[in-house]
């Protein structure tokens, strides 16, 4: 797998997969320079390896990056400090819209540093966080980030140690945040909690079909599609803004250089006109030196005239 980590086999690509590849930390510096440079690249796939989530570098070049639309992270190492490194960048991106990051135990702390990151993205849609470890804790600062949060649609969580009051506090959150359409909070096989969840899970789904839900709902993608078209707008309008530029500059720098076919039939000009000066001159002085002539035959001819008649 590593020797299939090229840089110039991967920056063109749509889609990358290492899936388990047997990657940690120091083995993402490639797919660090693709997502810092590439223009195309939409899903990343890195599930099943032994990355950790706390190479910065690579955490950053994920929040600046402008094309992925898709991480996959589960079964990896990723743990409480990489989630939160992970919110950090969830603050920044502006395009992630789906993050798969289940059986990593990021637990009550890690809920936390995503949640962070939760309050302030605009693009994620889905967040799948399925056996990590998150109890009651974890459950409620995520379930609050929902409230400020207005872009995600749906959440896994199943196999979590939320109870009672951490499914409570999901209920809370779905009274104000409208965009939500699926939340999974599943079923764990810890005692007690099996049974808050199950006795939760009817008065999420009777929430979620609520018809006035499904009409804010309609309402929000209407909104949020509309957005992205703006922003598709935009961006195409900079990018033949870009091309005009360039289109400006091409073209001045190829003036700049001028046609040696040109500049041969110009110089034939400018010889042909030189040619036509030169014979109007030679005529000219030809009919200059010739009255000349006849001045001075006159004069001799008045000069023997003068003699002949003394």
């Amino acid at each position: 797998f590593m020797s299939s980590m090229n840089f110039s086999d991967l920056i063109n690509k749509q889609e990358i997969v290492f899936h388990t590849a047997g990657l940690g930390d120091d083995d993402l510096d490639v797919l660090t320079e693709v997502l810092r440079k590439s223009q195309v690249l939409q899903v990343l796939n890195l599930s099943c390896n032994k990355i950790a989530f706390t190479n910065k570098e690579f955490a950053t070049a994920l929040a600046y990056n402008g094309t992925v639309r898709a991480l996959y992270l589960s079964q990896n190492k990723v743990g409480p400090r990489g989630a939160t490194l992970l919110g950090s960048a969830l603050k920044v991106n502006k395009t992630l819209e789906k993050i798969v990051a289940d059986g990593n135990q990021i637990s009550d702390e890690g809920a936390k540093g995503l949640a962070a990151g939760l309050v302030l993205n605009k693009s994620l849609e889905e967040i799948s966080l399925n056996a990590n470890g998150i109890g009651d804790s974890g459950a409620d600062v995520l379930a609050t980030s929902l409230k400020e949060n207005k872009s995600v649609r749906a959440i896994g969580l199943r196999a979590n140690f939320i109870g009672d009051d951490g499914a409570e506090k999901f209920l809370d959150a779905l009274g104000s945040n409208f965009v939500i359409q699926t939340l999974n909070l599943g079923v764990d096989s810890t005692p007690g909690v099996a049974r808050a969840i199950g006795a939760v899970r009817p008065k999420v789904q009777a929430i979620l079909e609520e018809p006035k839900r499904k009409v804010k709902q309609l309402e929000a993608i209407i909104a949020k599609n509309t957005e992205k078209l703006a922003a598709k707008d935009e961006e195409i309008a900079r990018k033949n803004s870009q091309m005009a530029s360039l289109l400006t500059y091409t073209s001045m720098y190829i003036n700049s250089f001028e046609d040696p076919i040109k500049k041969q039939e110009q110089l034939e000009e400018v010889i042909a006109k030189k040619d036509e000066e030169l014979e109007s001159l030679k005529v000219y002085t030809s009919m200059y030196i010739n009255s000349f002539d006849d001045q001075r035959v006159k004069k001799l001819e008045a000069e023997i005239k003068r003699k002949d008649e003394q």
